[in-house]
């Protein structure tokens, strides 16, 4: 269901964002399998989110999510999009429209929001990666596809980038072995972004609603709730009525 998971999404987004500047995992990895108490050693490459150049791709129901999350880090929010909010929006919610090219340049952080099709599929490439600042942090929580995960190897490889965040791979799920795995400034999670209680209750409580509605009425009260609303009226007898 369209938009049930969006804030539990922000905040694993926001989450990652902070885990890899706080290098938190780096920490416990190494205290709890070394034993090594890197207070003093770790904080040299701990940075805050505070005030950051925050560039987030898509401005959906997650994208806006996150922008409200963030409000209270006090960042510096752009954001592209291919369907430009309206200047009042933009006003409201407090952020800035730049192009693509742009907001790869000059973000801190960049937070992909975007859906996966043919035009967004590797869109984060090597060229783009490369042209990121070398400190900034890259985090994804919404299809892997939209990145290009050999180069963001090999780019990573290099040196560059402070660090990644990713809930979502080109191919789920991926193994022990997979080269991101071990690379120690990338931090890793299995597609769980929306899976908290509170999400999985508002998505079956909403499915419950729509499809008790088709049945009973043959209605759906609002279009935008469906995800898939192609799928299911493809090779359907039902004629549905939108209100």
């Amino acid at each position: 269901m369209a938009g049930k998971n969006s804030r539990s999404v922000a905040e694993y987004a926001v989450m990652l964002m902070l885990v890899v500047y706080k290098r938190i995992i780096i920490a416990h990895n190494k205290l709890v399998n070394e034993g090594y108490w890197g207070k003093t050693v770790l904080r040299d490459n701990c940075y805050e989110l505070s005030h950051k150049k925050v560039g987030l791709i898509g401005l959906g129901n997650i994208g806006r999510q996150v922008v409200r999350v963030l409000m209270g880090f006090e960042c510096e929010i752009a954001y592209y999009d291919v369907s430009r909010l309206t200047r009042e929006d933009e006003i409201r919610l407090g952020v800035t429209f730049v192009d693509l090219d742009t907001l790869i340049k000059v973000s801190d952080v960049i937070s992909l929001h975007a859906p996966l099709n043919k035009q967004t599929r590797h869109l984060i490439n090597e060229k783009y990666l490369n042209a990121m600042k070398p400190n900034c942090i890259l985090i994804n929580t919404s299809r892997g596809g939209l990145i290009d995960e050999k180069a963001l190897v090999k780019v990573l490889k290099s040196g560059h980038l402070l660090g990644v965040g990713l809930d979502v791979y080109e191919t789920e799920p991926i193994g022990f072995d997979h080269p991101l795995s071990k690379i120690e400034r990338v931090v890793l999670s299995p597609h769980n972004g929306g899976g908290t209680n509170e999400a999985i209750e508002a998505v079956v409580r909403d499915s419950c609603e729509i499809m008790n509605s088709i049945l009973k009425y043959g209605k759906i009260l609002d279009k935008n709730r469906i995800v898939n609303l192609e799928d299911l009226m493809k090779g359907s007898n039902l004629r549905l009525i939108f209100e």
